[in-house]
């Protein structure tokens, strides 16, 4: 169990990240830290070497007034009054023998190992080595355990001969090398700990979340439409996608549910003349003996052959609009007179019922579109106002300008109207209503006006007024008088 908790842990991209980007993070830690000790153990050194030049000097100058001889004394009675002093002077003559100072503080070998002449060739040079500090040689020996110290150390020739070999101890060096080095640890032990305690909080944190999205993507999956991810109020990315998440599965289902009702629509509109035909046939077959009149049932059957292609047709006409990806069949077009076709068109239709068709038309009504298709989703919409308004009753198609920014197409009836919770429901492909059914039409003509209306980004209002309905369009105007 604990070894499939750490795999996924290890296998989390959230895991993966959290870890490189700490990752990289000590490595720039570390460098910083580097070169803080380089640049803090040059700043010593630098200001340890500034400081053996002061001393260097100030013999020199003692020198030149008052002798070697008087040199030699001086520094011997410093070097006897602070053996643990920082600063080691010895003193060669010319033939490169100990006259003066301290050599037993030097470490063991580096006089004898540094020759007269080795001294030539090193004059006014530094060397650096570490000194049992605050011990003499001899303590040395019995603890050769005993941590020393950095020093620094300059060999300068003496005006009436000999050299001065001057050693300045600098603890500060070692000690912040130990200190920057202890600190370093301490840093790159409490990153990693606390990177590692970050990386597995922000892992499950994230996983905690991914997995209700995986948990509901399997509910939904077994089938279980109405799942959906619960909301924190977080605001924050993870809130973001579960909401875009539970659009989609709304969106999702209600695409479902409205192809189910198209399923059962489409079923139940093409078994009606389906069976008509089936049953014009059966009594040709039957009754052809007798004499039956042909021509009648040749002709219904051609009128239920023709409703049922119009249905195809009209689909295939939805779906073409639908599958459309571009819009270089746009014109700038005046909606005014494409209405006033429509109208002119419909008119002995509403003749026949003894309606009037009222036009008000505010021009110029410019907008971009498709000709056709405008023409086809106008044309529905009127006719189908003629087809539902009771015989004399007024019809009334306008056309608006509202903020010199928009065009609005309205057609108001005094026809029944249609309940206000049926309002979302009408553009349903084969939708129908139930006192309609018996009525000619197949249910596709409103959702063929959704569909010409979402190609032109126009919007669609239905409302229902004292008596009858008003159902608007609103597109966005153009300027362009003409292309």
């Amino acid at each position: 169990m604990l070894f499939a908790s750490l795999n996924s842990l290890f296998r989390s991209v959230s895991f993966r990240i959290t870890s490189a980007f700490m990752l990289i993070f000590i490595v720039a830690t570390i460098a910083i830290v580097g070169f803080t000790y380089e640049a803090m153990e040059r700043y010593l050194e630098q200001q340890a070497n500034l400081f053996l030049e002061g001393l260097i000097l100030d013999n020199m100058d003692f020198a030149q007034e008052f002798g070697s001889a008087a040199l030699i004394a001086e520094i011997n009675e410093i070097s006897s009054l602070d053996e643990n002093s920082r600063e080691i002077y010895v003193l060669f003559n010319e033939e490169c023998v100990v006259v003066g100072g301290s050599p037993d503080r030097m470490p063991s070998g580096f006089i004898n190992q540094r020759t007269c002449s080795d001294m030539e060739n090193i004059e006014e040079a530094y060397a650096a080595f570490d000194v049992a500090h605050r011990h003499s040689e001899s303590s040395r020996d019995e603890d050769p355990g005993r941590e020393e110290d950095e020093a620094i150390a300059r060999i300068q020739p003496l005006p009436e001969g000999g050299w001065l070999l001057v050693t300045l101890v600098v603890p500060e060096i070692e000690e912040t090398q130990d200190f920057l080095f202890i600190t370093l640890s301490l840093v790159l032990v409490l990153l990693v700990a606390t990177g590692l305690a970050g990386a597995v909080v922000l892992t499950r944190a994230v996983s905690r979340r991914l997995e209700r999205v995986n948990a509901l993507s399997n509910d939904i999956i077994m089938g279980d439409m109405d799942r959906r991810i619960p909301l924190e109020g977080s605001q924050d990315e993870f809130e973001n996608l579960s909401r875009n998440l539970n659009a989609m599965l709304d969106r999702l289902k209600n695409v479902i549910e409205v192809n189910k009702q198209v399923t059962n629509d489409i079923a139940h509109d093409l078994r009606t003349p389906l069976t008509r035909i089936q049953a014009h046939i059966e009594t040709i077959q039957s009754e052809t003996a007798s004499g039956t009149d042909l021509a009648n049932r040749l002709e219904e059957i051609r009128r239920e052959s023709e409703s049922l292609l119009e249905i195809f047709n009209s689909l295939l006409r939805i779906a073409a609009i639908e599958s459309g990806t571009t819009t270089k069949s746009f014109e700038s077009i005046d909606l005014a007179e494409i209405t006033e076709d429509v109208v002119e068109l419909l008119e002995p239709l509403a003749f026949e019922k003894g309606i009037e068709i009222a036009c008000k038309l505010n021009r110029p009504a410019n907008i971009r579109g498709d000709r056709h298709l405008l023409f086809q989703a106008l044309n529905n919409l009127i006719e189908n106002a003629i087809k539902y308004s009771p015989e004399g009753a007024p019809l009334e198609v306008s056309i608006g300008i509202r903020n010199n920014s928009h065009v609005f197409f309205t057609v108001s009836d005094q026809g029944p109207g249609i309940p206000s919770e049926e309002k979302d429901k009408i553009f349903r492909r084969f939708y129908r209503l139930e006192q309609h059914r018996g009525t000619p039409g197949h249910g596709l003509g409103l959702s063929m006006v959704r569909v010409i209306a979402d190609f032109h980004d126009a919007v669609i209002d239905v409302s229902s007024q004292a008596k009858g309905l008003k159902i608007s369009m609103s597109f966005v105007q153009s300027d362009n008088q003409s292309d």
